[in-house]
């Protein structure tokens, strides 16, 4: 904070208490927060501010929102009216400029920077932006009459539905940060950014955003080509600071606002727009601030998400045979499923992805690469651990080396953090246990016979990794090796609801704790794998050119039907004479 008591930055962040984007408190409470760790372990949390705007919300964000005692230190809330907001748009739809102006004009920082309300702040862009702003960077340019601009980085929605504690996310930007994909928007117009800083004189002279514009789309982009008029731009990831954005659910707007009004693309003639009374001037807006002393943030332990659903294991084997398991394990397939078996596993590591969002998976034969294809495709930021000794591996005649999991894994859009951990399969266990980042947990284990012995002492080992609310799949090469397995396992482990495949060949063990936990072991049928294309195709045309053979005469017509049906395109099928 300067000598005079003014604050260094102001962010600005706007919203409303609503359902919007499905679990907008949860994003907007998370990027306050967020903010406020890093800045107390800089000691700069009396430096900076965040300034709420809440758009006429029936219930104030300022007692809707779950704030740490640093976040509620930090942030600011003006709250305009419900009445005001009919005023100023009588469809009673979100006004994101005049709501962004209200906040900058109010803002107390030398600087002001617009964030999204769904954004994160790492602790080094958060230092880097703070080392800017106090001189301690050398630039081509006078910084406090320049326009800086944020490049956004998405984190998948996928990970964002499983709403991790803070701890969570500073370690998965840790361990993801140089892997996940960067929004490209075309240069010198500000757009697909997460913010857009300036000195505070900048924002009051062009008079923030064109409020013209009330719908949704376009306002930053018209801002941009405002203030370029006599200021010059800069993108801050060329001094290593970024954003990253909770990338949203794609199902979630869906109904929100059927009629939202999109702007249109206009260029101000002038770098000036609005009245005098901008960003609510003219009205008498309270800024409220929470007041708490800091305190140490927990951290919360690793777990799944199967117990907070609250669910039995029969409700949980239901849900296994949905239609959409099936047709998602259909789809990525990399190699055709070779047994019932293998689709059972996969099935069941489709049901988990695709509805409870698992953030660590972990395979004991990598090379099979079809289980990594199917939790990646349905969850692109999980974690993927890989145990395999690839001895004598030699791509493609024995299996696919690491290389090319990989290439494979990028095809079907996975985009996590991945290590493969070779070697000795007997030591590659206590390997990664003792050179794990936190605490050696997984949400999502598959566990091959390659690895587990008769009896349970391996396996006993092996589920030790299993974290509360998680799936471990266990595929094993016979029924009587399993049977015994599970026989030896249910008075050891309690807490686990045992399900059971069709074939008998696979488990799957889901951590759920004694009180949801029955002790009775149910079955699930997910049917079998469909024959591959290829194999189906050449018995269609074999069958033709059978029937050919009892017709002499027509032996060159089933001969040329037979071909066409070998090379037929999937779905069709060759009409029998």
């Amino acid at each position: 904070m300067s000598d005079n008591g003014q604050k260094l930055l102001t962010l600005v962040v706007t919203g409303r208490n609503d359902t919007y984007y499905g679990n907008f408190i949860y994003r907007i409470s998370t990027c306050i927060n967020f903010l406020a760790y890093n800045l107390a372990k800089l000691d700069k949390l009396d430096d900076l501010e965040v300034m709420v705007t809440d758009w006429g919300s029936d219930v104030p964000l300022s007692r809707a929102l779950t704030l740490t005692a640093e976040g509620a230190r930090l942030a600011r809330f003006v709250y305009v009216p419900r009445e005001i907001t009919r005023r100023k748009r009588p469809d009673g739809d979100f006004y994101p400029s005049c709501a962004i102006n209200t906040s900058i004009r109010r803002g107390q920082g030398k600087y002001l920077m617009i964030f999204d309300a769904d954004s994160l702040f790492p602790l080094y862009s958060v230092k880097g932006v703070i080392d800017l702003l106090e001189g301690r960077l050398s630039l081509p340019l006078d910084v406090e009459k320049a326009f800086f601009f944020f490049s956004r980085h998405q984190v998948p929605w996928e990970l964002v539905q499983r709403e991790p504690s803070i701890a969570e996310w500073e370690r998965y930007l840790a361990l993801n940060i140089g892997l996940l994909p960067r929004d490209q928007g075309p240069s010198g117009l500000g757009g697909r950014g997460a913010g857009q800083l300036m000195h505070r004189s900048i924002w009051h002279e062009c008079r923030g955003y064109n409020e013209s514009l009330i719908g949704q789309g376009w306002i930053d982009v018209e801002y941009t080509l405002r203030v370029t008029q006599r200021y010059p731009w800069m993108d801050l990831s060329g001094i290593g600071v970024a954003l990253f954005h909770m990338k949203h659910w794609r199902g979630s707007i869906q109904g929100l606002w059927p009629n939202a009004v999109q702007n249109p693309t206009v260029v101000s003639p002038a770098p000036c727009a609005n009245d005098e009374d901008w960003g609510l001037g003219e009205e008498k807006l309270e800024a409220v601030t929470l007041q708490a002393e800091a305190k140490a943030h927990p951290v919360a332990p690793f777990q799944g998400m199967l117990t907070k659903s609250g669910k039995t294991a029969k409700e949980f084997s239901e849900e296994m045979r949905h239609r959409d398991v099936a047709r998602h394990v259909r789809r990525y397939l990399h190699a055709p499923a070779r047994s019932t078996a293998e689709w059972e596993v996969l099935c069941a590591l489709a049901w988990f992805s695709l509805s409870y969002y698992p953030a660590r998976f972990i395979d004991t034969f990598a090379r099979m690469v079809n289980p990594a294809c199917i939790v990646g495709a349905a969850n692109p930021g999980v974690e993927f651990y890989g145990i395999d000794t690839w001895k004598g591996v030699q791509w493609p005649r024995e299996a696919l080396t690491p290389e090319h999991v990989t290439m494979i894994l990028g095809e079907v859009g996975y985009e996590g953090y991945t290590r493969f951990v070779s070697g000795d399969a007997e030591t590659a266990l206590e390997r990664l246990k003792g050179s794990f980042s936190g605490e050696c947990l997984f949400d999502l284990l598959l566990l091959r016979d390659n690895l587990i012995e008769i009896g349970t002492g391996s396996l006993e080992a092996l589920l030790s990794l299993l974290a509360p609310g998680g799936m471990a799949v266990i595929s094993m090469g016979s029924r009587d090796r399993l049977r015994v397995l599970l026989d030896g396992l249910k008075p050891l482990r309690k807490d686990l609801a045992l399900i059971t495949g069709h074939s008998g060949k696979t488990a799957f063990c889901l951590s759920l704790g004694e009180e949801q936990n029955r002790g009775e072991i149910l079955k699930v049928v997910f049917g079998t794998p469909k024959k591959p294309l290829v194999a189906r195709q050449v018995k269609r045309g074999i069958r033709t050119l059978a029937r050919g053979l009892r017709k002499p005469q027509k032996a060159l017509d089933y001969l040329k039907r037979a071909c066409r049906s070998i090379i037929a395109p999937s779905g069709e099928k060759e009409k029998t004479p």
